[in-house]
This record gives C-alpha cells, structure tokens and sequence, in this order.
C-alpha cells in the first residue's frame, strides 16, 4: 500500500563539488577548492521515491539538478581562473645531430617560431617528511632555446640552442621572466 502526500513546503537542494589542480610536471598541488550551489523553490508539493536519472531532462527541471549546474558552471570558472595563473610548459623530446632539438608542445599549444624558452632540468623528487606529500623538486636551468619550424603537424617543434650545451630529453622549457 503506498500513500501520498502534499502540502506547501520549502526545498533546498545542496551541490558540493571539490576540485584539485596539479602541475604535472612538478606533482605540485596548484590549486584545491571547492565550488557549491544551492536551490530552493517553495510551493504545492507531492513526495515521490526518486528522481529517474536517465531522464536529462527531468534532472535539470529538479532543485538538485539546477542545484548541480551552478556548481559545475562554478567549478569551471575557477579552473579558468587557476589555469591562468599556471605557468607555461613544454618539454624536449629529442636531440637532433645538427645542434637543434624536438620540443613539445608545436603550434597545437600556440606556440610560433621565434619564441624562445629557457631550459631547466629538474632534479628529484622532494617529499614531506611529515605528510609524506610531494612537494615538487628543484629545478636548475641548463640553456635557452629560439623555435626555428614546426614539427610533426603541430604536435612539436624543432628549436635550435642559443645558450647551454649539456640540453637533454625531458629537461622542462618555461617561457622567460
């Protein structure tokens, strides 16, 4: 036997979303937050079981469901937001016998011939003695590059040395200061 159930009542819907921006490169935490969004509509009401899921439609017509948006429309500002502040970063994938280098990212990630990079190579690892969390490593720069062409249909670039002799596969590139 199943009854149900009315009245004029209040509802509100709470949405949580955390977020945690790492650099790859570094395993460095960038960022960690958390965005929420709240909904709350007041009127006639009736109780049901559930919400069907699979139906978008009826999800995004439920306080939850608005409820949810906001937070996920939150959380992306706040990637763009953090993702501003990250510094640029590229990597060497390739000595070349002629003196130039592979490097990525090509034109895919913006980058042009005649920019120039520097060079930095990272050392080990550093943990927390603490926490045991990774907290980067210490990074020595080694040289200073000058993109001459793009490469591999833009997935790299070929880049020749201006500065540094002792450049090798996976030392880091970082715009200049």
């Amino acid at each position: 036997m199943s009854f149900l159930s009315g009245g004029i009542k209040t509802t509100t819907s709470r949405a949580v979303v955390d977020i945690r921006l790492v650099n790859t490169v570094t395993g460095e935490i960038v960022a960690a937050e958390k965005a929420e969004g709240d909904e709350s509509t007041t009127g006639i009401a009736v109780d049901y079981e559930g919400i069907d899921f699979s139906n978008m439609d009826s999800w995004d017509d439920t306080d939850i469901g608005k409820a949810t948006r906001e937070a996920v429309d939150d959380v992306v500002e706040l990637i763009v937001k953090n993702m501003a502040e990250i510094p640029w970063g590229g990597k060497i994938l390739k000595m070349n016998s002629d003196g130039t280098l592979l490097m990525k990212p090509g034109s895919e990630g913006n980058v042009k011939v005649g920019m120039e990079f520097d060079v930095f190579r990272v050392g080990e690892p550093i943990k927390d003695p603490d926490t045991g969390l990774d907290l980067g490593a210490e990074e020595t720069k080694v040289g200073h590059i000058k993109v001459i062409e793009d490469a591999l249909k833009g997935k790299a670039a070929k880049a020749k040395i201006t500065e540094g002799k002792d450049i090798q596969s996976s030392d880091v590139l970082r715009e200049p200061n």
